[in-house]
């Protein structure tokens, strides 16, 4: 039987990190979306994948994504130049587990 996890608990482990203060590595799917250029609709999966950074933004930067009140985070893939958003409610799977919300 398929296992599943809470988008709620995903968000939370997402945020962890280890004893040295690093984001944990995790593997995700997603379904791609800008919403600006008005593309998207791609499954992707990837490995060994982290924040960018603190999920509430820092509050006092001039560039505040404000990814909580966006209901995104910004990920670090590898083989990526920069951080990628993704759309909290467009992750599919979460370390092998399908998401539910």
């Amino acid at each position: 039987m398929e296992g599943f996890i809470f988008l709620s608990d995903v968000l939370r482990i997402m945020a962890m990190v280890d004893e040295q203060g690093n984001f944990i590595p995790f593997s995700i799917t997603f379904i791609t979306c800008n919403l600006t250029e008005e593309t998207g609709g791609k499954r992707m999966t990837c490995d060994n994948v982290t924040l960018a950074g603190h999920p509430f933004g820092k509050k006092n930067s001039p560039k505040n994504a404000n990814h909580w009140m966006n209901g995104t985070r910004n990920m670090l893939i590898p083989g990526r130049p920069r951080p990628t958003t993704v759309h909290n409610v467009l992750i599919t799977r979460f370390n092998g587990e399908r998401v539910i919300i």
